[in-house]
């Protein structure tokens, strides 16, 4: 449907018929469908909080229940689940093709009402023309030959020239009422729209600047002449710039646009050492590695004019990090997935303990992550507890891994797939 169709001048009549009593009310049968699916979504979204959760704090009993379970039981207890994984797959198909009935039925049900309606529209349409012809009539103007009588008994009846005129006189006021009520219609459906368009674009513009906020990486705490402090990482780093004097590139006072000097800046954890978790001090002690590695943007930053680039730079290397640290949370609470029994993360590095029982192997395997990360290869410590698995194998592994992002999930996940499941893991039994 074009926008302001109702608008259009030069639109034929019937266009203006199927949008009143069949495009308008369509869409809005679908507006009222969609508001229904938006509202079962919400009450659903607190569910979805569960499939991030583990088994033991969703259903204890039953996660008690599956470790005591043998590996037939195991099996059929599987089998259970993807037969009821098909049936709920059946249901759901079941469920969207009812509200496809639903809605179809809706819209048939609204096409007979705006039938309906249209039909009482056309008559009243055919009433107003009758009685438009009726005035016609009444004016008597077909028989030329007559034309003289009819104009002396004009003369002689005022009476019936008078009401002829107050005839036309009504006809035409009830056409400007109605004339009037269709354009006060099309100048709110017109504002309703424009509305309705300056909402959506607002939306979108929040939704820009959700996203270009968390690109950025960083919120201003606080702005003054002398200092500013910028917060980066959930508020755990706070950077701290010192302002001088206005000046300009060859360091005399300008006299038009002012460009402070950064007299310094520097960068300070305020982590809680006590109650954060593992991984983000482990983020914060690489952060701060390798800041203090970076002497040299005191050099390059010197002046206001170069603060966006600063932020800009730290937002960079933030990310990085901040990346790091979620693959480090993930593999805490999912290693298990993976063939990872246990996961320590330790000053510089994590070690990981693999399992394999197709492999008949257990090992450590240790790697020590760096400031350069993700895109420098990974050094690694190999510690075999028993099988045939080598630190040669687990290098040929990290040579098909190639550095980038999520570069650290992606090693494990290369290793779980090419020697702690079948078919790699046949060769090492």
């Amino acid at each position: 449907l074009q926008d302001n169709v109702e608008m259009d001048k030069s639109s034929a009549f019937e266009n203006w018929l199927a949008v009143k009593f069949i495009h308008r009310p369509k869409r809005e049968v679908y507006e009222e469908d969609s508001s229904a699916l938006f509202a079962a979504i919400a009450e659903l979204k607190e569910q979805l909080l569960d499939l991030d959760k583990l088994l033991s704090e969703v259903n204890l009993p039953l996660w008690k229940g599956v470790m005591q379970m043998t590996e037939e039981e195991l099996q059929q207890f599987r089998s259970c689940l993807n037969a009821k994984k098909t049936t709920f797959v059946k249901r759901t198909k079941v469920i969207c093709h009812e509200q496809k009935v639903k809605l179809y039925s809706a819209q048939l049900n609204m096409l007979k009402e705006q039938r309906k309606l249209r039909y009482e529209y056309e008559n009243s349409l055919d009433d107003m023309l009758l009685k438009m012809d009726d005035c016609l009539a009444s004016l008597d103007l077909a028989n030329l030959d007559h034309l003289g009588e009819c104009c002396a008994d004009v003369i002689d009846n005022d009476e019936s020239m008078k009401q002829l005129e107050q005839t036309v006189t009504n006809g035409r006021e009830e056409l400007k009422k109605l004339q009037e009520e269709h354009r006060d219609m099309e100048s709110q459906l017109a504002k309703v729209l424009a509305e309705k368009e300056l909402k959506e674009k607002a939306a979108n513009l929040c939704n820009l600047k959700e996203e270009f906020q968390e690109l950025l990486e960083w919120t201003l705490f606080l702005y003054q002449d002398e200092q500013a402090v910028y917060q980066f990482l959930y508020e755990s780093l706070e950077l701290t710039l010192k302002f001088g004097e206005p000046e300009n590139a060859g360091g005399v006072v300008s006299l038009g646009q002012k460009c402070r000097k950064i007299l310094d800046f520097n960068l300070e954890s305020v982590l809680d050492e006590d109650e954060a978790p593992l991984h983000s001090k482990f983020v914060h002690d690489l952060i701060m590695t390798y800041w203090k590695s970076q002497g040299s943007w005191h050099n390059v930053y010197t002046n206001e004019s170069q603060l966006p680039m600063l932020l800009l730079d730290m937002s960079l290397v933030v990310s990085r990090y901040r990346l790091l640290g979620d693959e480090l949370e993930y593999f805490l609470n999912w290693g298990s997935k993976f063939g990872i029994l246990k996961t320590e993360i330790q000053p510089m590095g994590v070690k990981y303990l693999f399992t394999s029982y197709d492999a008949l192997s257990k090992f450590e395997l240790t790697f020590h992550l760096k400031p350069s990360y993700p895109w420098g290869p990974l050094q690694f410590t190999f510690n075999s507890w028993f099988g045939n698995i080598s630190g040669e194998h687990i290098n040929e592994v990290l040579l098909t891994v190639k550095p980038g992002p999520k570069y650290l999930t992606r090693i494990v996940k290369s290793l779980f797939l090419m020697l702690l499941i079948i078919p790699g893991a046949l060769r090492f039994r």
